[in-house]
Order: structure tokens, then C-alpha cells, then sequence
């Protein structure tokens, strides 16, 4: 008995990723670029003030599709924190009553989504880490699919 517990304990730590690194952008571009993505650098874009809050930030264009996917690592998780609310505002100002929403808020995870009539928004954040979206919503299921296989 002893046994299958401790075997289940061990498959539920490594099934539900406690094993697994953070993404970092040479994941982010490997994984992207397999599926056909193109990755720009765009650092120069976030860190033009005073403060350099953004470590590392990637967009992977579709060009077929014609959406992208924001990538950000930042220099803190307060810092990451707090463009997760900026973002999670914004997208809440387009929002109307007939459109739907989800939202998770954790201590080291935090993800909103907003499906309108036509629009796909998502702003989703893991430690220090974000990805934002905001995509035709014909590709939902798509980018769905691409963040869940991220850890996102």
C-alpha cells in the first residue's frame, strides 16, 4: 500500500509540471519557430525609461494568420504582476455584457481571458513571465492549444 502511494505522489509531482523550468525565450523561440512562427526581439520597445523592467521580450508572428504572441520576462515578479493588471484592465474596458470572461488569479499564476464577438484576448502570467493575445477570435482554439503547450 505504501507502494502505490508513494508511486502515485511521484506521477502527481511530475504530471502536474512542479518538475519542469520556467519557459525562458530560447524555449519560447524553439517552440514557436517549429510551428512556423517567426521570433523578433523587441526589447527596445519596453525599456526606454528609467526604469528597465523587461528582461526578455519576444514576439512570435503568424503571418499566415496574421496574429502574434507577446512574450515577456521580467527583471521582478511585482513588475510582471503589475503589467498582468494594466493588461487585464485594458482588455476589460472593450468588454460588453454579452461577451465572456474567465479569470485564475494565484500567488505565481494569474490568467484572464475575454472571448468577444469577433476578439480573442489573453493576458496570462506565470512568476515573472506573460503572455498577452489579443487575436481574431477564428483562432481561440488555435492559440489555446499553443498556450497550454507552453505552460500557459
Amino acid at each position: 500500500m505504501k507502494k502505490l502511494y508513494l508511486t502515485l505522489l511521484i506521477s502527481l509531482f511530475l504530471f502536474t509540471g512542479c518538475n519542469k523550468k520556467n519557459l525562458d525565450g530560447e524555449k519560447f523561440t524553439s517552440i514557436m519557430e517549429k510551428k512556423g512562427f517567426k521570433i523578433y526581439n523587441v526589447i527596445e520597445q519596453y525599456n526606454q525609461g528609467k526604469q528597465d523592467l523587461v528582461k526578455t521580450a519576444l514576439i512570435a508572428s503568424n503571418e499566415n494568420a496574421g496574429y502574434q504572441i507577446e512574450f515577456l520576462i521580467f527583471k521582478s515578479v511585482d513588475a510582471c504582476k503589475n503589467s498582468f493588471t494594466v493588461n487585464r484592465s485594458a482588455f476589460r474596458e472593450n468588454k460588453t455584457e454579452k461577451d465572456k470572461e474567465t479569470s485564475v488569479s494565484k500567488d505565481k499564476y494569474s490568467k484572464y481571458t475575454l472571448t468577444s464577438k469577433d476578439t480573442y484576448y489573453v493576458v496570462s502570467r506565470k512568476g515573472d513571465t506573460l503572455m498577452y493575445l489579443d487575436v481574431d477570435g477564428s483562432y481561440k482554439n488555435e492559440v489555446d492549444s499553443i498556450l497550454s503547450e507552453l505552460g500557459f
